[in-house]
Order: structure tokens, then sequence, then C-alpha cells
């Protein structure tokens, strides 16, 4: 039974060179062949970013790299970076990001003992300006190491919505023509994962850590206003609604509790210093009447 070959997708935005070198070392060094990585540069400006890149790239042949003429967004850059893939599974890493020694082999490993999988589901390491830890599982009420149908657990769905948490099989995205919201540039993540578990009919999740994930928080509050990060957010989880509106899904039928519990986890960071903002005040009536919308005026 032949391995299967792995897509790595890399959306960059101006991300210091000193992380990219760890993230791109962390894939070259993998202990597995089959596989190529994507860099989409989305528009970057700065010099040092772009040199080091084409350094790289002239170096390295089984990096190829896909350039925007200007930034349009992970989401978007994303969807670049699989129309420009080939591979059987789809793994998409965040520039800033570094994957474990051996995650590919191991991905590989689970693929193959499950060949009906559509998804998995793993875990992470955090790293954060005052350490590192491990994400807990947070689970309650299904195994992990086991497939899974989609329309057994709220809680799936609730914890594992962000993209570097997944591997994706090829022809589940291509079949259920799922792509990331060309529009969405914060939680385009929350978007693009809730299509895939409306549409997916075999998922597993696993403790395993294989991906590096950090978190810099002043990188973030330079790029976004909390104004701008609560508005996509809001437009990701109602332009989700829509996309899966006609699935008929577990998602699907309980969207309300699904939205209630989105919405309010990313407003938190606004409701105290913001709640009365006229922006905050409109977002918070835009989301009223969207719930209303999709309730018929019922809870």
């Amino acid at each position: 039974m032949s391995s299967y070959s792995f897509s790595i997708i890399i959306p960059i935005y101006n991300t210091d060179p000193k992380w990219l070198s760890t993230c791109f070392a962390s894939i070259a060094e993998q202990n597995y062949e089959n596989w190529e990585c994507i860099i989409v540069d989305d528009g970057s400006t700065d010099e040092k970013v772009i040199k080091f890149i084409d350094n790289f790239i002239a170096h390295h042949p089984k990096f190829f790299l896909v350039r925007s003429a200007k930034n349009v967004g992970p989401g978007a850059a994303r969807n670049l970076g699989m129309d420009n893939s080939k591979n059987d599974l789809i793994l998409y890493c965040d520039s800033d990001d570094y994957l474990d020694d051996g995650a590919l082999v191991k991905i590989n490993d689970i693929f193959q003992k499950h060949r009906e999988l559509e998804i998995l589901s793993f875990n992470s390491y955090i790293l954060t300006n005052i350490g590192i830890y491990k994400m807990a599982l947070t689970y309650d009420g299904y195994p992990i190491n086991q497939i899974l149908n989609m329309d057994i657990n709220y809680n799936i769905i609730k914890n594992k919505n962000v993209v570097w948490l997944h591997c994706y099989k090829r022809n589940f995205l291509n079949e259920k023509k799922i792509a990331f919201h060309p529009t969405i540039r914060y939680a385009e993540d929350a978007y693009y994962q809730f299509v895939c578990y409306s549409r997916a009919s075999t998922i597993m999740i696993i403790d395993d850590a294989f991906v590096m994930h950090r978190i810099a928080f002043e990188t973030m509050s330079k790029t976004w206003s909390i104004p701008a990060k609560m508005q996509s957010s809001l437009d990701a989880l109602i332009f989700a609604y829509y996309a899966i509106k006609p699935d008929h899904s577990f998602l699907a039928r309980n969207y309300p509790a699904f939205f209630d519990f989105f919405f309010k986890k990313y407003t938190k960071i606004a409701d105290e210093a913001h709640a009365n903002e006229k922006w905050y005040l409109d977002m918070q009536e835009q989301a009223k009447q969207f719930r209303l919308s999709i309730t018929g005026g019922n809870n």
C-alpha cells in the first residue's frame, strides 16, 4: 500500500524571517519523503521577508512559491495555495508555527490504517510570550483515537475550529467543494471548519501534538483593530450558516446554539471595554437580527 503524499500550505504576510526559518526548517527536516510545501506570499511589503523567501526557495526544490500581487488575507491565500498544490493530504501551517519531528510519518500511518478517514484532528503545543504548554483536551462524551461520525457530539465543533489542528483528505475537500470564504480575513478558520464539519462523514481526534503554535500578542495587536476582528468574526458565523444550510447536517440543524457559543467567545474581549460604543452596539444588533432570522423568533 503506497504512502500518502502531503501538500503543506503556508500563507505569509510580512512574517519575521526568524520565524519563517524555524517553520520552513521543521518541514524540510521531516523524516518523510513524499511532500511538497506551497508558500503563498500574500503581498508582503517587507523586503527582508521577500528576500528570505526567494533565497530559501532557490535552495529547496520541494518548496514552491506562489506570489499574490496584493494582500488578500489568509483564507484567500490558502485557497491560492490549494489551487497550486497536487497531493493527497492537506496541511495548513501558519507561517510562525512549526511542525513536530516525525509529524508526517505519524499522520500518514493513521490515514493508512483508516482509509475512510476524511479529517484528522490533532493537538498542539502553544508558544506564548511567557511559556509553552500543551493544549488540553476538553471534549466530553466521545473517545479519542477512534473514527467518529460528525453528528454525534457538540463539543467536537466547539473545541476544534482552527485549520492548523487538522489534516484533510484532498478528495474530500474537492468533492464537497470546500474552500475559505474569499472576503473573511479574521476567523476565516471558523467558517472553513464549520463547512468541513457540516459535510464530513468521518473524523478522528488524537491527543498527539504535531504543531507548535505561536501566539504573538504584539503582532496581533498591530495587525487588527478590535472592531475589525469582531465584525469579521460575526461575518464568518453568518456566512457559514448560509453555506451549510442546504446540507441539513447536525451543525446546520443546531446552528443557533453554535452561533450563540461562538459569538460570545469572539466578542468576549470587547464586551466590557467597548460595550457602549456605536460600532459594538451596531454589531450586537446585527447579530440579534441574524439570530431572529434563523430561528423565526424562537429561542
